[in-house]
């Protein structure tokens, strides 16, 4: 089996983390959610994630991550996920005010973006809760196999 590919932009002027170790978070949690489909990871700053958080779902305020399926009229050669938009900065500042390491903060929500892709949502108050241990069963793998 081919490796999906994973493709990271940062368009934050920010340093993120090493690429490697932001593809061995997105393989292995794809892998446990038995996806083999590429993706993009986009860092951005506050002012683009407020812009797509209000032109999405009409909240006019920055959000720590967005996930967007793929657009099928886009001719892509292997399956293609989607893409998930990563505020940098805000959870960066989110995980210092917690006390928590960024990059492991950072590892929660590029997986709580992948399990929407998967096709999950948390809308109602049984699918939240089976969302959020998918999540937590996720990043404790991800935690113990990879950070």
């Amino acid at each position: 089996m081919v490796a999906p590919e994973i493709l990271i932009f940062n368009l934050t002027g920010q340093r993120i983390p090493s690429k490697k170790v932001l593809k061995d978070i997105v393989r292995y949690a794809l892998k446990l959610l038995k996806k083999n489909q590429g993706l993009s990871l986009v860092f951005i700053d506050n002012r683009l994630s407020r812009k797509l958080n209000y032109y999405w779902r009409k909240r006019n305020k920055p959000t720590t991550v967005l996930s967007f399926g793929p657009d099928r009229r886009l001719p892509f050669k292997e399956p293609y996920l989607g893409d998930i938009f990563i505020n940098f900065g805000l959870i960066k500042k989110e995980a210092q005010k917690l006390n928590i390491p960024y990059l492991k903060y950072l590892s929660r929500f590029i997986i709580h973006g992948l399990i929407h892709l998967a096709g999950f949502d948390h809308q109602t108050k049984k699918a939240n809760q089976k969302f959020i241990e998918l999540e937590n069963k996720i990043y404790q793998s991800v935690v113990n196999k990879i950070l």
